[in-house]
């Protein structure tokens, strides 16, 4: 069987992406992990970190604070390692909190102003008819009650329930379903409307990608 570059880049990506989720659940879930398991599950963190500082308006105070926060953090290494679970919360809560914000404000207008509907019009060659618009709604829906979901179990597992229980949830099943809300509307959608164009799930994931950095 051949296998090409590009198919070799997506295996090693995907092996890449799995160990670092592994990483996290362990780093999270552990009282005080090693310092090196810290700063190496932390980067990509940082690394985001600094990339939406440099697209903001104020790029260099913006650079600054984040290069200051982590400087802070490497010299306080111990106490992040005790705290680190913290970290992990405020990171999952915070996305899951800002993603169902951001999905969720979208739907009380029009089904033509849902975000599920915009990124659709986005892409479609053709304006969306007031079926698929009101599908594409629905999914917006779909959307914003997942992270409303995953916001809720995240809090009532890290306060009252095992740390490694939320450590699973926070950095290993999160993603996993994500994943699978994307497969699931996909095969939803082919089912509901199988005489319309399809995206793939890699398709409906660029489509998200280009529409947010053409916003």
């Amino acid at each position: 069987m051949n296998i090409t570059g590009k198919g070799l880049a997506a295996v090693a990506g995907g092996v890449a992406v799995a160990a670092y989720l592994l990483l996290g659940f362990l780093v999270a879930a552990s009282d005080r992990p090693p310092a090196w398991s810290v700063v190496l599950a932390l980067l990509p963190m940082a690394a985001l970190m600094l990339v939406q500082a440099w697209r903001m308006r104020w790029r260099w105070p913006a650079v600054a604070a984040c290069l200051a926060l982590f400087g802070w953090g490497l010299h306080a290494i111990d106490s992040v390692r005790t705290h680190v679970a913290w970290v992990y919360f405020a990171q999952h809560v915070g996305a899951m909190c800002a993603l169902g914000l951001m999905f969720g404000m979208t739907l009380w207008g029009t089904h033509e102003a849902a975000l599920c509907s915009r990124i659709a019009a986005f892409v479609a060659p053709e304006p969306l008819d007031a079926g698929y618009a009101r599908y594409t709604w629905q999914v917006t829906v779909a959307w914003t009650l997942f992270f409303v979901i995953m916001l809720v179990t995240s809090v009532l597992l890290f306060f009252w329930g095992p740390l490694t229980w939320w450590s699973f949830l926070a950095n290993l099943l999160t993603p996993a379903l994500t994943g699978a809300m994307f497969v699931v509307e996909y095969l939803v959608r082919v089912r509901l409307m199988p005489d319309r164009p399809h995206m793939s799930v890699a398709g409906t994931i660029e489509a998200y990608q280009r529409f947010r950095q053409g916003s």
